[in-house]
């Protein structure tokens, strides 16, 4: 995401936030985040300071083409992020990509 985007939807008091899990987990909705009618939304661990997940949703030609790319965050054991699962579904284009991420483990030395 870009910050500067975020920012000025913040600044002109659009954004909303939903208590998922009250005190731990939150999400952030940004509309119209680079098109009228899209949506970037992010969910957060306060307390542990994690990204927890990234969805947008948007469309390709017509806002009746909806394209949704939602991320799903992992952490590692020294608190390391990464993108366990991505998925992209363009229904109107007949597209689904599921990538898992997965597998990682200490290697020794």
């Amino acid at each position: 995401p870009n910050s500067e985007t975020l920012q000025k939807i913040y600044a002109a008091g659009k954004i909303s936030i939903s208590v998922l899990a009250p005190n731990v987990k939150y999400k952030l909705d940004f509309p119209d985040y680079q098109l009228a009618g899209d949506k970037l939304s992010i969910t957060l661990d306060m307390p542990k300071g994690l990204l927890l997940g990234l969805t947008i949703n948007t469309y390709t030609d017509k806002p009746d083409e909806i394209v949704i790319l939602n991320l799903t965050y992992s952490s590692l054991p020294d608190q390391t992020e990464y993108a366990s699962e991505t998925v992209l579904i363009a229904n109107e284009k007949k597209v689904k990509i599921v990538i898992v991420n997965s597998g990682y483990k200490k290697t020794a030395g």
